[in-house]
């Protein structure tokens, strides 16, 4: 960030310019890599399979049972949590506002 006695608003570091000879291409957004790269990452470089995707969903349960306090074996079992809880909030009506006048 730039000093407060040089300029009334503080400049993001990532606007600044460091590099004269590259000016004005030389900001962080300027160098930001092409559109095409995360695509070639999903398509090309990473091999999401089967295995892997019952890793992460495994890690999810895993993390949703510590947080719920209850034990999820598969995603179903999280559904049908789920819509229990969405039934219990269901029934519970809010309380009526009474102003005292």
């Amino acid at each position: 960030m730039a000093s407060a006695h040089r300029t009334a608003q503080a400049l993001h570091p990532t606007n600044l310019h460091v590099n004269k000879d590259m000016f004005p291409e030389d900001t962080v957004q300027s160098k930001l890599p092409s559109p095409g790269w995360l695509e070639n990452w999903l398509d090309n470089q990473i091999d999401f399979d089967k295995d892997w995707e019952s890793r992460v969903s495994g890690r999810i349960l895993h993390n949703m049972s510590l947080l719920m306090g209850t034990d999820f074996k598969t995603v179903q079992e999280l559904n049908r949590y789920r819509k229990e809880v969405a039934r219990e909030a269901a029934k519970v009506q809010p309380q009526e506002l009474i102003i005292a006048s």
